[in-house]
């Protein structure tokens, strides 16, 4: 496609286009690229004095292949969002608390209903809970992870589903770091900097059962696309023990037998562009 992109912009996560008085912001996590201006054919930027334009082009890609070597349109496919925020004054003041609520979406936050009943529950406007997960360096216990959004600084107080006996605040590694929030009951409450993270590591009073589910045994996680118009990749996952060979199959025809690489993900080549029904066996029964 002989096309030469001109003043574009790859963003963290918002672009800004304004004159002091208004603006437009744009704001996608799946398309970090922004092109603001016209698309000009056959030229090279830095050699062409273009007249300005007021277009904004948008270029989503997909991360399935970079090889642009779909046969049809809809072959290419994937799911995108555009936040597009119209706004009166500068992007500093009104962009940044509006991106990190599109970028962090929160678990919990914001207020709550009198007639709604939640056993997880956060106060503190601004803050949201990015992260939840079990602690496997605290036995049983708990790691929660915060942001403040707003640029203040504000206490916090967060109600979890059971009583706690012990919190500790830990740094970004998840290593307690001496000092303690306070925490009554279920609550934990705690005071968050502007922009800033709270990790919080929480021990519950009565056990909680965090082991995780059986592992899936055998193949999963298949999925194969064509490189260079010329080639099939298949790469598939190993759950469990895996040891000996794999078969590649279309269907119930074999097409390719590989050895077993040291690694959960393995990635095989096939010659030639395959759209079939592709399928993994293992072959350590046989042997």
């Amino acid at each position: 496609m002989p096309v030469n992109p001109h003043d574009f912009v790859m963003a963290h996560s918002w672009v800004s286009v304004e004159n002091g008085q208004y603006g437009l912001g744009l704001f996608s996590r799946e398309m970090p690229l922004f092109h603001l201006g016209g698309i000009h054919y056959n030229e090279i930027s830095s050699r062409v004095d273009y007249e300005n334009s007021s277009a904004v082009f948008l270029y989503a890609a997909s991360n399935r292949a970079n090889n642009l070597n779909y046969c049809t349109p809809a072959d290419c496919h994937g799911e995108f969002h555009l936040s597009i925020l119209p706004f009166e004054g500068t992007s500093e003041k009104v962009l940044p608390d509006w991106s990190y609520r599109k970028l962090f979406p929160p678990l919990v936050g914001g207020e709550q209903d009198e007639r709604e009943k939640s056993f997880l529950s956060l106060k503190g406007s601004g803050l949201r809970l990015l992260c939840m997960k079990p602690d496997r360096k605290l036995q049983g216990g708990i790691f929660c992870r915060l942001y403040e959004t707003q640029g203040n600084r504000v206490r916090g107080e967060l109600t979890l589903p059971f009583e706690v006996q012990e919190a500790y605040f830990t740094n970004n590694l998840e290593e307690p770091t001496g000092k303690k929030p306070g925490w009554s009951g279920c609550a934990v409450d705690f005071v968050a900097e502007p922009f800033s993270y709270v990790n919080l590591l929480i021990k519950p009073c009565l056990e909680i059962d965090l082991e995780p589910e059986a592992e899936q045994e055998g193949i999963k996680n298949i999925f194969s696309f064509i490189s260079e118009n010329t080639k099939t990749i298949v790469c598939f996952e190993k759950g469990g023990k895996h040891n000996g060979r794999y078969a590649i199959l279309d269907g119930e025809m074999e097409i390719l037998r590989v050895e077993d690489e040291p690694y959960r993900i393995q990635r095989c080549t096939l010659p030639g562009i395959n759209y079939g029904n592709l399928r993994v066996i293992s072959l350590a029964e046989e042997d």
